[in-house]
C-alpha cells in the first residue's frame, strides 16, 4: 500500500481490512466505516483508530468485551439513523441520548463524535436539512448530556452530498 501522502485510509469491509492490513499499518490512520458485524469485530479491534458505524448497544457491549481483553480503548462515533430509514442501520434521533448515555458503561469504548448517512435527496438543501439536524442535536447531546466541553468528529455526507454536510457543521 503506497499511501501517497494520505494520512486516514477508511474501510468499509472488515475482510478486505483484514487482507490489506500488512501493506497498511504503520503508514496510514485506519478507519472501519461500514456496518460492522458483532462476529468481526475480534478481527479489527487493534487495527482501526475509529469505528464510525457504532449502531447498538449490543455491538458496543461486543468492542468492550473485545477492547478489555486487549487493553485497549477504541474510539466510535454514534450512527444516527436521521431519515428513520428502515433499510438503515443506526440509533433513530429520539433515542440518541439515552444511546449516548448508556454508552458510559463501556470505558474502553470512547464515543468520539456521531455519524449519519443522509437518505438519497432531489436537492442539496434536503441534504442539508438531515444535517443540519443530526449536527444540532448531536451538538446539544454532547454538550448539555454528556457535559462536554470539547468538539465531537462528525462524518457526514457523500460525494453527492458533501457540500451541504460541510454547511451544516
Amino acid at each position: 500500500c503506497e499511501h501517497r501522502g494520505l494520512d486516514v485510509i477508511g474501510e468499509n469491509r472488515t475482510d478486505t481490512l483484514i487482507e490489506h492490513y500488512e501493506g497498511m499499518k504503520n503508514k496510514v490512520e485506519i478507519h472501519f466505516i461500514g456496518h460492522l458485524q458483532r462476529n468481526k469485530v475480534k478481527t479489527i479491534i487493534d487495527k482501526v483508530s475509529l469505528i464510525h458505524s457504532l449502531e447498538s448497544l449490543g455491538l458496543a457491549e461486543e468492542l468492550e468485551r473485545q477492547a478489555a481483553k486487549r487493553g485497549v480503548d477504541i474510539n466510535v462515533l454514534a450512527e444516527v439513523n436521521i431519515g428513520r430509514e428502515e433499510s438503515k442501520s443506526g440509533v433513530l434521533p429520539e433515542n440518541l441520548r439515552d444511546f449516548c448515555r448508556e454508552l458510559g458503561n463501556y470505558p474502553h469504548v470512547k464515543l468520539c463524535g456521531f455519524m449519519t448517512m443522509a437518505p438519497i435527496c432531489a436537492s442539496e438543501s434536503e441534504y442539508y436539512s438531515y444535517f443540519k439536524e443530526t449536527y444540532d442535536l448531536s451538538v446539544d447531546i454532547w454538550k448539555n448530556t454528556l457535559g462536554r466541553d470539547d468538539e465531537p468528529v462528525f462524518s457526514m455526507g457523500m460525494s453527492a452530498s458533501y457540500r451541504p454536510a460541510i454547511a451544516a457543521g
